[in-house]
Parts: structure tokens; C-alpha cells; sequence
């Protein structure tokens, strides 16, 4: 047991019974893991039905018979207080609570109990194993990160506890990319994590000095790309300057892991924990079964794809998801797309006021900054986002804040948190 699974462990998260649970599930026959999946999504709804007043309120005193009439959740309806989302008989103060990344621009807290988040940490434990990735393996993190405050003291020692070495994705300049280059020198990396796009950044400058990054650091084993689209050409491009194989995480904080590349290299649901259908337009719904504290059933993730069954379980076929332009800054540096969420979390967290945010790079120095709130930023809040974007950019860009009534989305309706239109001029 490492420090992060002890940790759990005093937390009150029983990941041996988690692993217990996904044991029993992995012996069963095509047939039982069908007959469970279906009794385990309608037990699921019958609980919150009876014990959840806002699922109820969504669904009608009488519960449908046929799933396709249970209403779908979407992001928006979560956006309350959470007391009035969680179901009877749990209490805040005895479940893992958090608020999803808001990079979607929809933020909103939500709960597990205790057993589902345990099932969803020994569903990543399990899936990581099977391509070769153990718990003690120590982690290159290409992600964000708080520059200030409690934030940043919980990702620091949740970074020490979960062997992982951070790569501050707000720093992709060759300077600082040369830097993270001498880290893998100096350090046995079992395996890359991360943003798709600030991983295939770092692999374009490695490709570029003509070297392989597992001849610099022969431990490394593996890349997980999440967060944003990795296509197949940006899995080709990154295995062959990294030398090792490429694995793609689909997940979100609210649900666990949805899916896993798996050894056909096919996008393989994690249909212990959850159940994937796709409506008439092909977004992508999700349903968590253990989750009893929290409603999280037919949830609109906010995707799209196609889903097919291989060997008795479900594959996403095609997935069209977030994929964010790198930033281009006037001192010659870049950073990935989701910087700009960390500039903004702060906020996002303590108020309820913003319903979305975006932002968009109109030249190298000016940024468009639409928002939808019940009011006007307040003078302080613009401070904290200039603030923090002098920190994590560039200080003096050229920012301007427009309070706006809707947000545009792509075509395929999938919110982005930043594009740029440099390329456009």
C-alpha cells in the first residue's frame, strides 16, 4: 500500500472492498455482467427516486418503466446549492464533496459516498494495471495547478502522496520545455499524464532535438492523455517521440473513469461502475451505479459519440470532445488552452454568480473575456482574473470582460473554455 492508498484508507475509503466488488464483477459470465449492469442502473434510480427530493422533482411521483422516459440531467440543473442535491439520510460532512473543473464553463459542486468514490479510485487502479501502470510508478504530470492559497498546498501534498512530479502546463515556452526535458534526465518516470495538447507539445520538442524520451529515461512505460481530444494521428505523433505506448483517459470528476484504452486499443467503457447510452443526437449520457448519495443518472457529460459492444462490453466508437488551442503570448511563450480555467477558478469556486465563462485570443496581446452571471463582475473578482493571468501568462495583456447572455458553442455543441483566432488572421 502506498501513501496515497493509506491515506484513503484513514479517510474511511475501504479500497479493499472496492477491489473485492470489481474481483466478483471481472469472474462473471457475459450473461451475469448484462443481468447486473440492468439491475444495478434501475436499482440506482429507484433509490434516488425514493430518497433524492430533486431527482424526484425531475422525474415525476411515478417512476417510468420504459429508461428512455427518465429525464436526462444536465449541467445546468446541478448548478444549486448542494444541500438540496443530496439524498436523505447522508450528510455533507461524511462525503467526499467536490466541484467538477468548470473548463466545461458549467462548474457545480457534487458528492460520493464513501464506497462509490472508493470503486471509482479501484476502477483507475484497475484499468492503469492492465496496461502495465502500478500505484508506486512515479507520475510526469502535465497539468494545472493553484498559484496561491490552500489550493495550492492540498495539490502539493496530494503531488508528494501520489508520487507525482508536476508539470505546470501554464510554462510550454522551449525554455521552460528544455527544463522539463533535464527533469526526465534526473528522474524514473513510470509513465506521462496530462493534457493531450501540452503533451504533444512537449513531444514535438522532443521530436525536434532528434531524440527519443525513453532513451533519456528508460523507466518510462507509458502516456495517458485526458482532458482534451487526442485524435489518432496526435497518439501516433506522441508514441513515436516518446518511444512508449499512448493511452487515452476519458473521464470526468463527477462521474470517475467512463473510459479506458484497453489492449485492442479500443476505447473501453468501465461498465462496472457506470452505464453509457448515447440519445438521438449522440451525446453522450451517463449513469453511475454505486453513487447512492448523489444523483447521476442519464447526466449529459457534455460529448458526443458512438458507441458499439465488443466481446460483451461497450466501446466508444468515435468521441468529439474538448480540444483546446495553445495559448501564443506576445513574450514568445505558450501554454495550454486550460490555463485560463485555473485563472479563474478562485472565483468560479466561492460564487455562484458566473454560469459560464469564455475566452478568446483576438491578437498576441488581447483576450476576449464573455461571461453569463445574474450580474457584473465585481471590480475585485476582475482583479483576481487579471491577477492571476499576469501570473500564469503575461503581465499587462490586453483584457476585456463582456458580460454576455448566452456563449456560443461549436457546431458539434461541445463548450470549449478558450480558442484562438490568431490562425484566422
Amino acid at each position: 500500500m502506498n501513501l496515497f492508498s493509506l491515506i484513503l484508507k484513514l479517510q474511511g475509503y475501504d479500497l479493499a472492498a472496492a477491489g473485492q466488488e470489481l474481483h466478483r464483477l471481472h469472474k462473471m459470465s457475459p450473461t451475469q455482467y448484462h443481468a447486473f449492469q440492468e439491475k444495478m442502473r434501475w436499482d440506482i434510480v429507484r433509490h434516488h427516486h425514493q430518497n433524492n427530493p430533486f431527482y424526484r422533482s425531475l422525474v415525476g411521483e411515478k417512476l417510468p418503466t420504459d429508461w428512455a422516459d427518465l429525464p436526462v440531467l444536465t449541467k445546468g440543473q446541478y448548478q444549486r446549492q448542494l444541500p438540496q442535491l443530496i439524498s436523505s439520510g447522508y450528510d455533507p460532512k461524511n462525503l467526499y464533496v467536490a466541484n467538477t473543473s468548470g473548463s466545461t464553463g458549467n462548474p457545480f459542486y457534487f458528492a460520493k459516498d464513501k464506497f462509490a468514490h472508493s470503486m471509482t479510485w479501484a476502477n483507475i487502479f484497475f484499468y492503469y494495471l492492465s496496461v502495465g501502470i502500478s500505484d508506486d510508478d512515479l507520475q510526469a504530470r502535465f497539468f494545472g495547478i493553484p498559484l496561491s492559497g490552500k489550493s495550492l498546498v492540498v495539490e502539493r501534498i496530494k503531488d508528494f502522496a501520489m508520487s507525482r512530479v508536476r508539470f505546470p502546463v501554464f510554462y510550454l515556452g522551449s525554455d521552460s520545455l528544455a527544463q522539463y526535458l533535464e527533469t526526465f534526465k534526473k528522474n524514473k518516470f513510470g509513465y506521462i499524464y496530462g493534457y493531450t495538447n501540452a503533451i504533444r507539445h512537449f513531444a514535438a520538442f522532443v521530436k525536434n532535438k532528434g531524440i527519443v524520451l525513453r532513451d533519456l529515461c528508460p523507466t518510462l512505460k507509458a502516456v495517458i492523455v485526458t482532458a482534451e481530444m487526442c485524435t489518432d494521428q496526435d497518439r501516433r505523433f506522441i508514441a513515436t517521440a516518446t518511444g512508449v505506448p499512448v493511452y487515452i483517459e476519458y473521464g470526468a470528476s463527477e462521474t470517475g473513469l467512463i473510459a479506458f484504452t484497453d489492449s485492442d486499443g479500443d476505447l473501453r467503457v468501465c461498465d462496472e461502475t457506470l452505464f453509457v447510452e448515447t440519445n438521438a443526437e449522440n451525446e453522450i449520457l451517463v449513469t453511475t451505479f454505486y453513487n447512492k448519495a448523489f444523483p447521476v443518472i442519464r447526466y449529459k457529460i457534455g460529448d458526443m459519440g458512438t458507441l458499439a459492444i465488443k466481446n460483451g462490453h461497450t466501446i466508444i466508437q468515435s468521441l468529439i470532445g474538448r480540444s483546446d488551442d495553445l495559448v501564443k503570448l506576445p513574450n514568445g511563450n505558450e501554454a495550454a488552452g486550460l490555463t485560463f480555467y485555473y485563472c479563474t477558478r478562485a472565483i468560479l469556486e466561492k460564487s455562484a454568480n458566473i454560469r459560464e465563462i469564455y475566452f478568446t485570443q483576438k491578437s498576441l496581446s488581447t483576450f476576449l473575456i464573455n461571461y453569463v452571471a445574474e450580474h457584473d463582475l465585481s471590480e475585485a473578482d476582475r482583479q483576481t482574473i487579471v491577477s492571476n493571468i499576469d501570473k500564469m501568462l503575461q503581465p499587462g495583456l490586453d483584457l476585456i470582460f463582456e458580460r454576455t447572455t448566452e456563449i456560443r458553442r461549436k457546431s458539434n455543441g461541445k463548450f470549449q473554455v478558450f480558442t484562438s483566432e490568431l490562425h484566422k488572421k
